[in-house]
């Protein structure tokens, strides 16, 4: 399994998702909201359920959510797609299923019949799944630091990500 995304660059966000064999890769608008921000709160979310999540992005979570999903959003203007974490009954695993739209819309929920839904993952570990999304904002993080600006990372993001790193096993 692996997610990459990129530094924005012109206002799009390069991204791709390698799960179970399945490819996807798209430029992303970083107007509209932080998905890479998204991701860190997904995580800290997964890991951390107590602690209050941090508010860097008002849209982890999709309209159709409750307290065991969360989502990570990528609009392609017109067209959207939404990767959604659910925390499974044993609280060690997840479940990640990702959406698409390709003709844009609002996200009304899952059952919608402009979207199409992939299961990528029916049980995936939560710290797996967190210790990857953090090694790759850490690759973000890195690649930003040179020429750091607020709309690239959020200068919260490494209070955060900090964080992150410190509920994560280490064995991992």
């Amino acid at each position: 399994m692996q997610i990459t995304i990129e530094r924005p660059r012109h206002g799009w966000l390069p991204a791709s998702l390698d799960i179970s064999n399945q490819q996807f890769e798209f430029r992303a608008s970083s107007v509209v909201n932080d998905p890479p921000s998204e991701f860190l709160t997904v995580a800290l979310w997964i890991v951390a359920p107590e602690q209050p999540l941090p508010d860097v992005s008002p849209n982890t979570n999709p309209p159709f959510a409750d307290e065991d999903t969360r989502g990570v959003h990528f609009w392609l203007e017109p067209a959207w797609h939404t990767l959604l974490v659910q925390r499974l009954d044993n609280r060690t695993d997840v479940r990640l299923t990702f959406y698409q739209n390709h003709d844009g819309g609002l996200f009304v929920g899952p059952d919608d019949f402009r979207t199409s839904e992939r299961t990528l993952f029916d049980r995936c570990s939560v710290y797996s799944f967190a210790h990857m999304i953090y090694a790759m904002l850490a690759s973000i993080r890195h690649e930003t630091d040179s020429e750091l600006s607020t709309r690239d990372w959020h200068p919260s993001s490494d209070l955060h990500l900090q964080q992150l790193a410190n509920l994560l096993p280490r064995a991992l």
